[in-house]
């Protein structure tokens, strides 16, 4: 479900992609620990696609919980997290 969703992404079909990363990340919550980065990756994806649409209050819903996956793994003085405030931050703009 994940990579479809990617496909679709890549493709500019963001709708169709949003239908498959939602099932793929309610599949994942609770499946998974919440600390964990493949839970992350879905939730980060979901909000390319709602930025994509411009509706980047929903983007940052689902920005918000990749900080807290990324500072628990990586550490708040880590790249990862930097990289993840940026877009954090970008967003909303």
């Amino acid at each position: 479900m994940f990579v479809q969703g990617l496909q679709l992404a890549a493709k500019g079909n963001f709708k169709d992609a949003l239908e498959r990363l939602k099932k793929c990340h309610k599949i994942r919550e609770k499946v998974m620990f919440k600390y964990n980065r493949h839970l992350s990756e879905v939730q980060d994806q979901l909000a390319c696609c709602y930025a994509s649409l411009d509706k980047m209050m929903l983007a940052v819903e689902y920005l918000r919980p990749t900080l807290i996956i990324t500072e628990h793994i990586y550490g708040k003085n880590s790249i990862e997290f930097g990289n993840e405030l940026q877009k954090f931050f970008r967003s909303s703009d």
